[in-house]
């Protein structure tokens, strides 16, 4: 038996001439979040409880954590805290850097949530606008269709009495004869 695959109409590979695009379509997305003031804010704020963070752990743990060399150390360890990775290789082992790092956890978690729900806004902000601007268009639509049967019925009041009108003069006129 000759068994042949059948032939597949998807090419993965061809995916790829996609990506400029969809590449493109994120940036403008990600550029349209820095226009609401509240995530410059959101940005700045969460940077500075890191940098904040860091200097407090390297307070507290300075000279009795041997992970801990330097600043910079402080700052991964902050960093990697705040965005929920959490590698392990530098961890606290006084009672406050503990109490400092449930705190940053915390806080991470936090603005883990605020942050998708940024980006999930500016990503379907524009579909969003085009089916309100589309409901407002049909809306409208159904407003004029409206405005168009209330002259409808209007005119066929006008209509009707005229035609009462002449009915009433001809049955006038054939009772007179």
């Amino acid at each position: 038996m000759n068994h042949k695959a059948p032939k597949s109409r998807h090419r993965p590979l061809s995916q790829i001439r996609h990506l400029p695009r969809t590449g493109l379509l994120l940036g403008s997305r990600f550029a349209a979040l820095t226009k609401f003031p509240i995530f410059i804010l959101l940005t700045l704020v969460v940077h500075s409880v890191i940098l904040f963070c860091a200097w407090v752990f390297y307070l507290l743990e300075w000279g009795h954590n041997n992970k801990l060399v330097s600043f910079i150390d402080a700052l991964f360890w902050s960093v990697a805290t705040v965005t929920t990775v959490g590698y392990g290789d530098i961890v606290p082992i006084t009672f406050w850097g503990k109490v400092l790092a449930m705190f940053t956890m915390i806080f991470g978690s936090l603005c883990l949530v605020l942050y998708t729900a940024f980006f999930a806004g500016a990503l379907i902000a524009p579909e969003l606008n085009q089916v309100e601007s589309k409901v407002k268009n049909m809306d409208d639509e159904v407003k004029e269709v409206t405005r168009e049967i209330k002259s409808d019925e209007e005119i066929q009041k006008v209509l009707l009495n005229r035609i009462e009108n002449l009915i009433s003069k001809i049955d006038k006129g054939s009772r007179s004869s």
